[in-house]
């Protein structure tokens, strides 16, 4: 019975409510000469507080703020609060209903900190697609594309057959215009693998770029021993040789559309450089444009200045351009006071013979003059082809040494 008497009474009465401590107005509320207020403010469904400032016959506030709860009276046991609450704030539409947010796809996220979850949002197919690639590769996962239409796309991990329930599902939201995860089993069960066909071209040149601006004579090991160790992708040789190709292309433009400019830098040339000697030769063809077969510049400043003040002497010589297209390159350099190289005049052909050296060497002729008003001397590395122009008749002006 004893017992039945003290469960009894730790059983808490319903409906009464225990007084708060409220601290004594100050003088500053009670000269604030401020009205009654009211606000009302909803902390959540089905509970609502009404606050007032109570107010003195003289029209000053008593500064004291007074909570209600709905459906009690005014002689109730209530809350009191020195601090006047807010309404909450809520991110809903006009109608009332709440609005959900959800994560969205950082674009710029570099390799190694893509993050996927259900429902993060994306702007197009194409960023979802590459978002997954990235991600796949990152962890050494490699997937297959069940479903990829123009709406929506599954992907499933190559290991599924073996238990693995690596699975992504992404499809286009009409209402918000957008496309959004909706299915995402982030584990994996299977093994990394650094043989990965989501590495495809397009993918190996995005990230050999970055790589090929800072270091443009990488070699194709080189390229090999990066990707293994930056992103333990392991890399075919066919693979990265057209990557570093295209890679190159990317950075340094494409060959085949800067010989396409060869007359608009001409052009460019003799604007910035008036009295400049610029000479192009094709080789005419009936069916198709004209074909590049040398090109001759000498500046005016270099000229000049070869005049005025470097030593009589020009040395010739040539080179084999390296370039998908081939060629060479024919060069007369001088030497200043300094001992520097100075280059004098330089030309591009397609293959160094007597009829490329003789051309080269006349027009060199009328940019720097006679030799019985300047005496120049002309030094080679002992070309045959070489010595046979300038002991021709038609540069009887110029000394060989």
């Amino acid at each position: 019975m004893r017992k039945e008497v003290k469960r009894k009474g730790k059983k808490k009465v319903k409906g009464v409510r225990r007084k708060r401590s409220v601290l004594p107005p100050s003088d500053i509320d009670s000269d604030s000469g401020y009205e009654d207020c009211y606000v009302e403010c909803r902390d959540a469904p089905g509970h609502r507080e009404s606050y007032y400032e109570d107010a003195d016959e003289n029209g000053g506030g008593s500064g004291i703020v007074q909570g209600r709860r709905e459906g009690e009276s005014e002689g109730d046991d209530s809350y009191h609060s020195e601090v006047l609450k807010s309404p909450i704030s809520t991110d809903s539409d006009s109608d009332g209903t709440k609005k959900t947010i959800f994560p969205q796809f950082n674009e710029g996220a570099s390799f190694g900190e893509v993050v996927l979850e259900v429902g993060m949002e994306f702007a197009s197919l194409a960023i979802f697609k590459e978002a997954v690639r990235d991600y796949t590769i990152w962890k050494g996962k490699d997937i297959r594309w069940v479903k990829d239409e123009s709406y929506r796309a599954r992907a499933k991990c190559k290991q599924d057959v073996k238990g693995c329930q690596w699975e992504i599902y992404y499809c286009r939201n009409d209402r918000r215009k957008s496309f959004q995860i909706k299915t995402y089993h982030e584990r994996h069960t299977c093994s990394r693998d650094s043989y990965i066909s989501a590495a495809n071209r397009k993918w190996v040149v995005k990230m050999l770029v970055g790589k090929v601006r800072v270091q443009p004579t990488i070699s194709h090991k080189e390229v090999y021993d990066y990707f293994k160790l930056a992103f333990n992708v392991i890399l075919s040789d066919s693979k990265i040789t057209r990557s570093l190709r295209e890679a190159r292309e990317v950075v340094e433009g494409s060959e085949k559309e800067q010989y396409g400019l060869v007359w608009d830098y001409a052009k460019e040339l003799e604007r910035s450089n008036p009295e400049s000697t610029l000479k192009i030769d094709t080789i005419p063809s009936p069916n198709s444009p004209p074909q590049f077969q040398r090109f001759y510049v000498c500046l005016d400043a270099c000229k000049r200045g070869f005049k005025a003040g470097c030593r009589p002497f020009i040395g010739l010589d040539g080179c084999f351009l390296k370039g998908y297209y081939g060629g060479q390159l024919l060069s007369a350099v001088g030497q200043d006071a300094n001992n520097h190289i100075y280059v004098i005049a330089y030309a591009i052909v397609d293959i160094e013979n007597k009829d490329n050296w003789k051309w080269f060497l006349s027009l060199l002729q009328d940019d720097l003059g006679q030799h019985t008003e300047h005496g120049w001397n002309f030094i080679s590395d002992m070309q045959k082809i070489l010595l046979l122009v300038l002991t021709t008749s038609v540069i009887t002006c110029f000394e060989y040494v």
